[in-house]
């Protein structure tokens, strides 16, 4: 039986954009390894397009990853980094697990994923502009 998990706006960006990382790819390649529907897919890719992550090159009828998708991906790996636990973490002595008492709705949930991604994106325009 197959285990399925939430994944939030975030982490289907990312899929994408590291299915398509830097290489030509056409839409059923993302589909089939991004594991998302043609629905998902068009909704994300107008956003990932507008915000300049992500580009279609309109003669091949393929999408690549820009250079701003590149460092957006570069910067969220760096960010999970910090926040997920080193695996030797978990087996050393003193990792303490948090537990997380109170249990949010999922429209909370996406608020939060949602203004997030706006902090990301507004933090890597500012970079790309000063650089």
């Amino acid at each position: 039986m197959k285990q399925y998990y939430y994944r939030n706006r975030t982490d289907i960006m990312v899929s994408i954009l590291d299915v398509a990382n830097g290489n030509e790819v056409r839409q059923i390649e993302i589909l089939n390894k991004a594991k998302i529907t043609h629905a998902i897919f068009k909704e994300y890719v107008l956003f990932l397009i507008q915000y300049g992550l992500i580009e279609y090159v309109r003669n091949r009828e393929t999408y690549k990853t820009t250079a701003k998708g590149m460092d957006f991906l570069c910067i969220y790996n760096k960010m999970k980094a910090l926040i997920l636990p080193h695996p030797s973490d978990l087996l050393s002595d003193t990792f303490i697990p948090t537990i997380i008492k109170r249990k949010f709705s999922k429209p909370y949930q996406k608020n939060v994923w949602w203004y997030s991604i706006i902090i990301v994106f507004l933090y890597l325009s500012q970079t790309l502009h000063t650089s």
